[in-house]
């Protein structure tokens, strides 16, 4: 009867779906236009990526409103590269700490997040925050050998 087949989306949150259907829209008007060069992710982008760490869903999932501001660690911090972010969760349970959650850095190109409330900084992993990550990347052009370039990048200070 040609019906159009229908798929169906399970979303863990609707930011992932609403990111999912941003990159399909942006697929198909790039598949007309000329090839994809890799662009930076935008500060918005990053902040929305530090929602999906494991410690912010947590957080987030024991009723703490999840918050982020930018953080200025110093010149030598490789500004250029990342952008730098102070994540807390303010709510009933935050304890003496205020809710902090840590203090963190995202490359701005590939999207990656390190942790740098205990030095040296380690990388943030977690599911959810994989498959964001996946999505802005298609997004913004950033293909295996841009990645590869810049997986090295380090967010603490040059000396």
């Amino acid at each position: 009867m040609g019906g159009r087949r229908q798929r169906a989306c399970t979303c863990v949150s609707v930011g992932i779906c609403a990111l999912g259907a941003l990159v399909l829209a942006q697929t198909s008007l790039a598949q007309s236009a000329q090839p994809c060069t890799p662009d930076p992710l935008s500060y918005m982008e990053a902040t929305r990526l530090l929602e999906y760490i494991p410690s912010a869903l947590y957080a987030a999932a024991h009723g703490a409103k999840v918050g982020v501001d930018s953080w200025d660690p110093g010149a030598s911090y490789p500004h250029d590269l990342f952008y730098f972010f102070v994540l807390y969760g303010a709510g009933p349970n935050s304890g003496a700490d205020g809710g902090l959650l840590g203090y963190f850095a995202v490359n701005k190109v590939t999207g990656t997040i390190f942790e740098l409330s205990v030095p040296p900084g380690e990388v943030v992993t977690g599911t959810e925050l994989a498959k964001v990550q996946k999505i802005l990347r298609k997004l913004n052009c950033v293909d295996e050998a841009t990645l590869r370039k810049y997986q090295s990048a380090d967010p603490n200070p040059r000396d």
